[in-house]
């Protein structure tokens, strides 16, 4: 799980370090690689979309094939963003368990998320 901060904290290291380019925080305008909009639009990154009538949090990915690679960016606006799975850095990792807020959460599309207080 990754806060917008951490997201272009990351961003802005990996452009920095492989293509020397400087991140400016305006992703609509930046001439580096957006490669969280790339694992969004390819599904594996998530965001989490509020139910206003319930006030609960669901996982939204974007199922393969769905949106294209472009060069801009079009990560959404999030409180949180959750990486696919299949991106763990355990390859013995069973299952899609993450624990998040003290909770071991599923990861996945259209799964609840619990939110922190």
């Amino acid at each position: 799980m990754l806060t917008k901060d951490e997201i272009h904290k990351v961003c802005a290291a990996y452009n920095l370090h492989i293509k020397n380019v400087d991140c400016n925080r305006d992703c609509k305008n930046c001439k580096g690689t957006h490669v969280f909009c790339t694992l969004y639009n390819i599904g594996l990154c998530g965001i989490i979309k509020i139910k206003y009538l319930n006030n609960t949090y669901t996982q939204s990915f974007v199922d393969a094939g769905e949106k294209h690679i472009i060069a801009q960016c079009s990560l959404p606006d999030s409180k949180y963003y959750l990486l696919h799975p299949c991106l763990n850095d355990d390859p013995f990792s069973t299952g899609k368990n993450l624990r998040i807020n003290g909770l071991d959460q599923i990861i996945g599309d259209g799964y609840q998320f619990i939110m922190d207080s």
